[in-house]
């Protein structure tokens, strides 16, 4: 016979005590019917009350359905007996773990029979209630140590989130409204004020969550991204759509291995119009690509980009703009009111490409404006914006090297001031106003004023009235240095001395004060000293006899400082400066490849650009007048292009525009 479970035996028993309480019962509910049929027979013996008898029939009847109750009733009872076996929770198992619940829950306590324990004396009994007060003080440090803790780290986490909470006001105001960014940091930040108002992190996420119309998956990916940026100012972002949806050349090893060898060649000088060239004229072309492929401008741009260049500038210095200082402002507004007087006496341009030409009324003779510009081309000025590796710059040569000086005159009519090839001339008749020439001690010296005026003398008005016979040059110069050029007896304090004679100019006659007085810069011929006779006064004696020497006297600079704020000396007038651009972009660092440059940039700006150039010029001069500066007036010369004059609806939109910003 095998060997029964533990189980198998329990269920055993159980079948074998159900049988013997079945056995039971029934034995019990025979004995039972027997007493209840005497019974019944006794009864009905006794029961005919009226004399009259009872069948036999009624009487079986009745005991059947005695037994039947009875059996039924046996059987209810057996089957409730049989229900008390169910488990009602007192295994050993439950016992032992309730047992040690109450052990836990009476830790740090002593058993009441200690305190009555007459075998212990009062010593041992104090000891052993000292022992357990310093496990309970024990317990009772560890935990106020744990609570102290607990209120650092959340102080700390607060701080983490009002931190997090300011930088979150700069984040949002840099991304843009409908970047998916802007909407997961306002996510942050108001999940991160309702976690400072002392919402659960759930609650706070879900509220969160219910507000933007999600769900519980959003709540968790707002907690995530909360507690991402409070430690790294940092959120995770999707990268979807993300992905390379073109094929580049560059993917192919051969076509990469030519570009990178080309970019070694012009290194410093390299650019995404000659990077686009090379591909679409040589290299896709030479390694069979048919039809040969081309690519655009701003794919070479990417390409540059891919290959580790970097768009940046050379700069030398800081540009500081004095347009504003006060003596530029005074002498603005009197060039502008002399530029008003002749600008309805001007040609003037429209169409797309500026190429209508209307001639004032016939009534009026024409007058076209010619301004001067000069520039320097250096063998060594290269371009000062260059597309460089990351972390190189280039190493240019020293200095500036050989140079050409170039003074040339431009109108917006015809370009540069210059004879067209099917007029004829003489042969000694220049034929461009254009003069070039190789500054330097040892070639062609160095341009000076008077350079420029016999410029302007024996080209530029001949070559002007030649091609344009009829009409008035109007001759525009810059404030350089070089042009501010004075007759040899012109007045200029800076160039006298404080006493008489000496190494100073003999300057002409001039008059002071209202009534005109007439004043001579030199002493007369008769003078009484006779070493002075003939020689320059000196701003001693010039202020002298206009009363505006003090007693205590002048030095020199002092002198000189007033005596050009005269009237007289401070209207003195002066008898007498864009291709750069084409010329860095083309330059090799070699005196050929500049002389050869040269020529070709001073023709590589067209008639058009000249045109649009000078259009813009009369717009700015006309906001200047109009009262507008600075940003405003770069403002609205961009914003109305179509004409020399801004309308005044766009100068009130400008000043409206500048109030709110």
């Amino acid at each position: 016979m095998p060997r029964l479970t533990k189980h198998q035996k329990r269920s055993r028993k159980a079948y074998e005590a159900k049988s013997t309480r079945k056995n039971n019962s029934d034995n019990d509910s025979d004995n039972m019917s027997i007493n209840d049929d005497s019974d019944n027979v006794d009864d009905t013996d006794n029961f005919s009350v009226n004399d009259e008898p009872v069948e036999n029939d009624n009487a079986v009847s009745i005991v059947r359905k005695l037994k039947e109750a009875a059996k039924k009733y046996h059987q209810e009872r057996a089957s409730h007996e049989i229900r008390r076996l169910r488990y009602i929770g007192n295994s050993v198992r439950t016992r032992r773990r309730k047992n040690q619940q109450l052990l836990e829950a009476a830790k740090g306590t002593l058993a009441l029979c200690t305190f009555w324990d007459t075998k212990k004396s009062t010593d041992e009994v104090d000891k052993t209630i000292a022992d357990v007060d310093d496990d309970v003080s024990d317990d009772t440090n560890d935990n106020n140590d744990k609570q102290s803790d607990n209120e650092i780290e959340d102080c700390n986490w607060n701080n983490k989130i009002q931190a997090a909470l300011e930088n979150l006001e700069i984040d949002i105001k840099k991304e843009n409204k409908k970047n998916e960014v802007w909407v997961r940091l306002n996510g942050i930040r108001l999940y991160l004020q309702l976690v400072k108002c002392n919402y659960s992190k759930m609650n706070a996420s879900e509220i969160v969550s219910n507000t933007a119309g999600k769900g519980v998956y959003h709540a968790r990916c707002i907690r995530s991204w909360a507690h991402e940026y409070v430690m790294s100012r940092q959120i995770p972002y999707s990268r979807r759509e993300h992905h390379a949806k073109i094929w580049s050349f560059l993917w192919d090893e051969d076509i990469l291995l030519q570009v990178k060898s080309y970019i070694r060649e012009h290194k410093w000088d390299i650019s995404p119009q000659m990077l686009m060239i090379q591909m679409n004229e040589i290299i896709l072309p030479g390694l069979g690509f048919a039809p040969s492929p081309t690519i655009h401008i701003n794919t070479a741009r990417n390409y540059l980009k891919e290959l580790g260049y970097t768009y940046a500038k050379v700069k030398k210095g800081i540009y500081i703009d004095g347009h504003e200082r006060e003596g530029v402002v005074v002498y603005r507004k009197i060039f502008l009111e002399q530029m008003s007087k002749f600008e309805h006496r001007m040609p003037i341009f429209s169409g797309d490409n500026l190429d209508e030409i209307t001639w004032p009324d016939s009534n009026i003779q024409p007058l076209i404006l010619v301004t001067h510009d000069e520039c320097i081309f250096s063998a060594y000025d290269g371009s000062r914006s260059l597309w460089i590796p990351d972390g190189e710059q280039p190493l240019r040569k020293k200095g500036n090297g050989r140079s050409i000086h170039v003074s040339e005159f431009l109108t917006d009519v015809c370009g540069r001031l210059a004879l067209p090839d099917e007029m004829q001339v003489s042969d000694d008749f220049p034929r461009e106003a254009c003069v070039i020439m190789h500054p330097g001690k040892n070639n062609d010296g160095w341009w000076k004023a008077d350079d420029l005026i016999s410029q302007v003398i024996e080209r530029a008005i001949p070559i002007f009235e030649a091609r344009f016979p009829g009409c008035q040059a109007l001759f525009a110069f810059d404030n350089a240095s070089s042009h501010a050029t004075f007759s040899p007896d012109a007045l200029i304090a800076k160039n006298m001395n404080l006493n008489p004679g000496g190494k100073q100019p003999k300057m002409r006659r001039t008059y002071f004060g209202d009534e005109n007085i007439q004043q001579d810069m030199i002493f007369p011929s008769d003078y009484c000293i006779s070493n002075l006779r003939g020689q320059p006064k000196g701003l001693k004696q010039v202020l002298m006899e206009r009363g505006l020497w003090p007693n205590e006297g002048l030095k020199l600079e002092e002198a000189r400082k007033i005596m050009s704020q005269q009237p007289d000396f401070f209207s003195a007038k002066g008898t007498g400066r864009r291709a750069k651009k084409f010329s860095r972009s083309n330059c090799d660092y070699l005196w050929t490849g500049l002389q050869r440059t040269v020529s070709l940039a001073l023709a590589s700006v067209p008639l058009t650009t000249i045109r649009r150039y000078a259009r813009k010029a009369f717009r700015y001069m006309d906001v200047y007048r109009k009262g507008l500066t600075g940003k405003a007036a770069e403002f609205a010369v961009k914003k109305y292009r179509s004409h020399r004059r801004v309308p005044d609806s766009v100068l009130q939109s400008v000043g409206i525009y500048f109030y709110f910003s």
